[in-house]
């Protein structure tokens, strides 16, 4: 049971990369650290969430679904994640989550950019960036692919 100075928090980790044979890296530094970050503000965590193999344009992912249900059922002070566009990568559905997650009054804690902390000057920033970067990135992804089948063609192969 919560009491007055028992702060309670839920960690959520995300990669796009798959899992091979059920250990990733990633996720588990992702939740190493927000578990020493919430053992150094003395929160009690009472859950962890991870995606793996997804991106974080789309809400559309089954840990942060989960994630999202919980604050339905419990209150929790702050989602911990270790930046913020491991929680999300479009900028409108990260000021949608956080506008969700601000209902219940739960605040984003992005553990290794402590000055985007409810910081929304910053946090449109860096989304921003975020966005762009991942879309981007996505782009290029797409241009050597068909390249690559544009060489498959060219030389039978």
């Amino acid at each position: 049971m919560k009491t007055a100075h028992n702060k309670t928090c839920v960690i959520y980790s995300r990669t796009a990369c798959t899992v091979v044979d059920g250990k990733d890296g990633s996720i588990l530094g992702q939740r190493e650290l927000c578990m020493q970050t919430a053992k150094n503000f003395g929160y009690e965590v009472i859950g962890t969430y991870e995606d793996y193999g997804t991106s974080g344009h789309s809400t559309k992912r089954t840990g942060l679904t989960k994630l999202l249900n919980q604050y339905k059922q419990q209150q929790v002070d702050y989602l911990l994640v270790t930046h913020i566009d491991r929680f999300a990568r479009n900028i409108a559905d990260y000021f949608k989550l956080k506008e969700q997650l601000a209902q219940t009054n739960t605040k984003i804690v992005p553990c290794l950019q402590p000055e985007l902390a409810n910081n929304p000057l910053f946090e449109s920033i860096f989304m921003s960036v975020a966005q762009w970067e991942s879309e981007e990135h996505s782009r290029r992804t797409k241009l050597g692919i068909i390249k690559r089948k544009e060489r498959m063609a060219k030389y039978g192969k």
